[in-house]
């Protein structure tokens, strides 16, 4: 039998609609010791808290205010049942009201943590990480007292109490308290209060993080709370296995205009008029390690995964051959890698002119995945640094590009002295330039590349060739591994080198009969109305291929491209940003191409996830 241990806290906003119970602390005092020699046979949670692990999700649930047993696969789960005693009525209700009380039997609720690997901006732009809360309520009479997005405690209600730090009773100011109704939510908006002023405040943020459906047997109510809301952050890594925090949670039902009653947990149990005030009647939990849904027994099955989706999300999404084979090649091929412990896993796709890579990083263990803008970038960097240092690179050496290629390649070919050429998009724009060098006795072809996994080492094809492209990115890997190095610790030295360059692909389909006709009116509405500004970056410069002018927006300037025509817009932005848009030449869709240079992988990631916002918007 545990401990009971109850606790009158007085409250310190009396609901609108209740009727007060304000009572000196001395008499307030002596009810609660006789009412706790008469409950001994009721379990609750003591006031020293009960030991409650909590485990984290392996994916995190979607909040849509629908419970998937998938996605809540092994939470932490409770069942807060309306028992007798187990309840706290605001006056003495009729037998009407108790009636109707007494069809509410229970709250059933499931907790999640997770802890986002993204969290500090890494690779992803929305961040996950927090708490996950789900509660499904078995009440048929909904309580609702008013609906103006200013108490959701004056309706039926779920209130969670956090103390982030498990201050406990040193700092109480520190905890946080929520009221999550469903009639608020149902508009996306839930409420914070801080205990300390009592006073609501709308929390826009919150706005599609909770979730509530109704329905005849009562409501589900889906609660995502991210660690930035509670102070928690990467130098403060309180959300990691182990890791503790005090939590208390009260369900309230409302069963009319001044009849309510509360069930309480992570606290005292009995009569708990309002434990969010007092982080010291809050339950302790701990972090657990990770439960994984049906389907899934390791974070390496959800990194293999993880990595194939986003390198979906990288390749241009009209090329589904090539994704297929990408997928179906790479699935085996990492499997047999584990196994063997490869330091590299490379695949070409059927016609063998694109490559795609995965490299072992030697820190996390797991396979790293390679766009065609960085392996492109390791075997020019290698190419011209040998050639460099053997004394073999050609009078007049060039490194040939398309247009939507990284602009890492002009920062490597300026380190070594050579030309950089620019083409419209398409690989045979670049053999192209092989038959021009030869012609006109120009250049010296040396290295050619383009976004989409393809290239070409030498002169004797004119378009990309995978199996050249393998022999080359093991021969790197050679060098790498001699000077003690993996693929992936070179392509973070050329990140440091170089600058961090990330790019991306986006493509807007614009369906039915007057697809294509509204893409061109897209294409010349942009070409009237160039854009000032795109993702917080200056546009410097506008390039329009169709009409082979290059514009400079700052003094006006109008010089050509140079190039073939072609219905292709190109924005010179601020910070060595920029962008590209151009229709597809056999499907209603539209192009953007779009790169960043950031000072880190993480500040280049958000560079880059705002300038995508702004041309998707």
């Amino acid at each position: 039998m545990k401990t009971v241990a109850l606790a009158f806290v007085e409250r310190a906003k009396t609901p609108p609609h209740s009727c007060k119970r304000r009572i000196p602390m001395i008499k307030l005092f002596l009810s609660v010791l006789a009412i706790a020699l008469m409950l001994t046979s009721f379990t609750l949670v003591s006031s020293a808290g009960e030991a409650y692990t909590i485990p984290q999700c392996a994916v995190p649930p979607t909040i849509d205010g629908k419970m998937s047993k998938n996605e809540w696969y092994g939470a932490y789960h409770k069942f807060m049942n309306n028992e007798k005693g187990n309840y706290d009525y605001s006056d003495n209700p009729s037998p009407d009201v108790e009636d109707k009380a007494n069809q509410c039997k229970g709250f059933d609720i499931y907790m999640y943590w997770y802890d986002d690997p993204n969290e500090s901006g890494k690779l992803l732009d929305v961040k996950k990480g927090g708490l996950y809360i789900c509660v499904v309520a078995q009440d048929k009479t909904y309580g609702t007292i008013f609906n103006d997005g200013e108490a959701s405690n004056a309706s039926d209600c779920f209130q969670l109490a956090i103390d982030p730090f498990n201050y406990r009773l040193s700092n109480s100011k520190k905890a946080f308290i929520f009221d999550f109704s469903p009639e608020t939510t149902k508009k996306g908006t839930a409420l914070i209060f801080e205990h300390y002023q009592f006073k609501s405040k709308p929390l826009t943020m919150f706005k599609y993080q909770v979730k509530a459906k109704r329905d005849k047997n009562g409501y589900t109510m889906e609660i995502f709370i991210p660690w930035s809301l509670l102070n928690l952050n990467d130098k403060l890594p309180r959300h990691k296995v182990g890791a503790k925090m005090g939590i208390g949670i009260i369900c309230m039902d409302w069963v009319g205009a001044r009849y309510y009653y509360d069930i309480a947990d992570f606290g005292n149990g009995k009569k708990i008029v309002d434990i969010a005030g007092v982080p010291k009647l809050y339950n302790q939990v701990t972090f657990g390690e990770t439960v994984y849904p049906p389907g899934y027994k390791s974070d390496s099955d959800l990194t293999k995964l993880n990595k194939l989706i986003k390198k979906a999300e990288e390749i241009e999404k009209n090329k589904a051959e090539y994704l297929e084979a990408t997928y179906s090649a790479f699935e085996l091929a990492l499997k047999l890698a584990k196994e063997v412990d490869a330091d590299i896993v490379l695949a070409t796709d059927p016609d063998a002119d694109r490559l795609g890579v995965y490299c072992k990083d030697t820190k996390s263990g797991e396979y790293v995945t390679f766009t065609g803008n960085m392996s492109g970038m390791l075997i020019a960097e290698y190419i011209l640094r040998e050639k460099t240092a053997m004394g073999t690179m050609p009078k007049n050496p060039a490194l040939v590009e398309t247009i939507v290629t990284t602009d890492m390649a002009k920062a490597i070919a300026k380190a070594y002295g050579v030309k950089l050429i620019e083409v419209l998009t398409g690989f045979k724009y670049i053999g192209e330039q092989i038959k021009f060098f030869e012609q006109q006795n120009t250049y010296d072809y040396v290295f050619g590349l383009e976004e989409s996994y393809g290239c070409l080492a030498g002169t004797y094809a004119r378009d990309k060739d995978a199996c050249v492209a393998v022999m080359m990115l093991c021969e790197v890997a050679s060098w790498c591994k001699k000077n003690n190095m993996t693929l992936w610790d070179e392509m973070l030295a050329m990140y440091e080198k170089y600058g961090y360059y990330r790019e991306g692909l986006e493509t807007k389909t614009l369906k039915g009969i007057d697809g294509a006709a509204q893409i061109q009116e897209l294409m010349s509405n942009s070409r009237k109305n160039p854009p000032k500004t795109l993702g917080g970056f200056d546009v410097l410069a506008v390039r329009d291929y169709k009409e082979d002018t290059r514009k400079d927006t700052v003094t006006g300037e109008v010089t050509k491209t140079g190039l073939p025509e072609s219905n292709v817009l190109y924005y010179e932005l601020s910070d060595n940003a920029w962008c590209c848009m151009r229709p597809s030449g056999t499907e209603p869709k539209i192009k953007y191409y779009f790169g960043v240079k950031g000072s880190s992988l993480e500040d280049a990631e958000k560079k880059l996830a705002g300038l995508k916002e702004d041309l998707l918007k």
